[in-house]
């Protein structure tokens, strides 16, 4: 079974909530006391929920491999996320993120910028181009992706 992980974006300060990858854990980190999410001043008040957009991990990773990190990445998730390079897996792929994927089977091998995003009509997570309606299964792009960015950051 796979752990529920979330980011959470807060839209009218365009940032995220927390400053180290991953953190927080939404289900065990909130605090019912007028803030959520931090007691610091950073912390998000309980009138500011209406700002926030709740992403969730999907369980797959991109293909980033350990010796494709720079130095700084590499502590960061080390000293966050307690990876190394035998641990890690690549980067998390959260909905709302934004994939670089190539298509190696084609003959001339073709790039697409895809958004992660929740489909009800598919049960599951999607890949799409912007704009576009058709989408693909997540699981046909998850071993040819990175993550390049996400829809908040990116626009």
């Amino acid at each position: 079974m796979r752990t529920l992980r979330f980011r959470i974006w807060h839209d009218k300060r365009k940032a995220w909530v927390w400053d180290a990858p991953g953190a927080p854990n939404l289900l065990g980190e909130c605090n019912i006391m007028g803030y959520i999410l931090g007691m610091d001043e950073k912390a998000t008040s309980i009138t500011e929920l209406n700002d926030l957009i709740v992403e969730q991990f999907t369980g797959l990773y991109d293909s980033t491999k350990w010796e494709d990190l720079t130095e700084k990445q590499r502590g960061e998730w080390s000293s966050w996320r307690m990876y190394d390079a035998e641990t890690w897996k690549g980067f998390p792929i959260f909905e709302g993120d934004t994939l670089e994927y190539t298509d190696l089977d084609s003959e001339i091998p073709i790039t697409e910028i895809l958004n992660v995003e929740w489909s009800d009509e598919a049960t599951g997570y999607i890949v799409q181009e912007k704009g576009e309606k058709q989408f693909f299964s997540l699981f046909i792009v998850k071993g040819c992706c990175k993550v390049i960015g996400n829809i908040h950051e990116l626009q």
